[in-house]
């Protein structure tokens, strides 16, 4: 459970509180469903004609009075993401608009499209943070994975464009079977850089109505899932913080047992639908980009009265009993998005998630192991 200490960051306080109250202090505008690269585990992409089938985007002033209802209701953190949001028409007005309400942006984007005019944009105005998606270390695995050939190239040099202009950022990796052999190499890329970056080896096999399916294809099986988990700990971490963590791990692996008691299902324990929101390029806002439901259209109903619905549908949102009583919690990545995306179902345990947990225990337990002889 969320707790405030004298020791808690600011932003984290203003996170537990928010939670804890109920205040939308962060959320997301999916700005529009186009992308210039064509990554083949993507699940939001759509082409310009099957977009225009389905809607129309929405203007930079529709998205603008919307923030401003947002903020009067407790907004201060907003993503701005796709698709691809360098794509939408009206990026600069809607960006500068955002900037001049004192909002905390942060953008979600593949780095590509990233030009001298879009970094002196941001030098203008400094968001919170710039995130870029590194799928790999040449540009030849992002021809491979992104249908790009040039992807690369490209992203190397947004990266030295942001970096001139003193533009934070932070990088993050998406592993699949097309480039979980990359994965040292793209660490490397970012030691060397000295920027931020996160990776993950659990890929939500999420797929929204009318888009297109995932390609189960794309991501690792459960195992290399854990693997991969382990190679991406021991390179990130000190030898003895992923000394640490391996004895956590082991310690789970050999004693772990059930909570007696909790076989009942119990609420989401993340902040999606509690303090933060997510609305679409269609406007429907949801409690997280990996659900559809609950969700209301929120352009037609207004900001609040949409916040209040998503508050009271989240509350009927139950973890599976057999999540909610389960000891590996603590090293386990399942939600109730992940549920409804493995399964289709919120109460059946998501198999691929147990059999990933219980295989990354099983690995540090033989490296604990190991290294105790």
């Amino acid at each position: 459970m969320d707790t405030i200490s004298p020791t808690t960051k600011i932003e984290e306080r203003l996170v537990i509180s928010a939670t804890q109250k109920h205040i939308p202090l962060g959320g997301a505008f999916e700005l529009l469903p186009l992308c210039n690269m064509d990554c083949r585990m993507c699940f939001l992409r759509l082409t310009p004609e099957e977009m225009r089938a389905q809607g129309q985007l929405r203007a930079a002033a529709e998205w603008l009075e919307l923030a401003q209802e947002a903020k009067d209701a407790g907004l201060l953190f907003l993503l701005l993401t796709g698709g691809e949001p360098f794509l939408y028409p009206e990026f600069t007005e809607l960006y500068e608009g955002l900037s001049g309400m004192g909002l905390y942006l942060t953008l979600n984007t593949n780095g590509t499209l990233i030009t001298e005019e879009y970094a002196d944009l941001l030098a203008r105005h400094i968001p919170r943070r710039v995130n870029i998606t590194l799928y790999g270390s040449s540009d030849e695995v992002y021809g491979r994975l992104c249908g790009n050939p040039h992807g690369f190239t490209q992203v190397m040099r947004a990266i030295r464009l942001l970096r001139e202009r003193g533009v934070p950022m932070k990088l993050n990796g998406s592993l699949t079977r097309a480039n979980v052999d990359d994965l040292e190499k793209i660490q490397r890329i970012a030691y060397e850089l000295d920027i931020p970056l996160e990776v993950d080896s659990y890929m939500f096999p999420a797929a929204r109505k009318s888009v297109c399916d995932f390609n189960w294809e794309s991501r690792l099986d459960a195992v290399q899932a854990a693997e991969s988990y382990v190679r991406i700990r021991r390179n990130e971490l000190t030898g003895e913080q992923f000394g640490e963590l391996a004895k956590a791990m082991s310690q789970c692996y050999h004693e772990g047992k059930d909570f007696e008691g909790a076989c009942a299902p119990e609420p989401f324990p993340c902040r999606a639908g509690r303090s933060s929101f997510w609305v679409n390029w269609k406007g429907q806002m949801t409690p997280c980009v990996f659900m559809e439901e609950p969700g209301i259209p929120v352009f037609e109903h207004g900001f609040q009265e949409s916040w209040e619905y998503i508050l009271q549908e989240r509350r009927q949102l139950l973890l599976p009993p057999d999540c909610a009583k389960c000891s590996k919690r603590a090293f386990c990545s399942v939600c109730g998005a992940a549920c409804l995306a493995e399964n289709g179902d919120l109460q059946k345990k998501p198999e691929y998630i147990c059999r990933m947990t219980e295989e990354k225990l099983r690995r540090m337990d033989e490296i604990c192991r190991r290294e105790d002889r």
